[in-house]
């Protein structure tokens, strides 16, 4: 007999979580709660977000085909600019 469950976003996305935050304490990582936010992010979607110095997004390439690209992030090298220039 096999038991299928409904789940709500909600909860996929408590679930979703759970196994991220498992998967990376298996190499003693650990991850801020309070700032992890999982999105829905498809070709559909004309979403731009920030991770780790680039800002990723999808966008056509030259044959028309949708892709996922990353550039610098626009916010990150003026904030590092401000940093040395205080240092100096």
């Amino acid at each position: 007999m096999t038991l299928y469950v409904r789940l709500t976003k909600k909860v996929m996305h408590n679930v979703s979580i759970k196994v991220l935050l498992k998967r990376l304490a298996k190499f003693g990582l650990e991850v801020a709660v309070e700032k992890t936010n999982i999105i829905k992010f498809d070709r559909s979607s004309k979403l731009r977000f920030d991770f780790i110095g680039f800002e990723i997004y999808w966008d056509k390439n030259r044959w028309g085909k949708i892709v996922l690209k990353r550039r610098t992030s626009r916010y990150g090298i003026p904030s590092i600019n401000s940093q040395f220039q205080g240092m100096v």
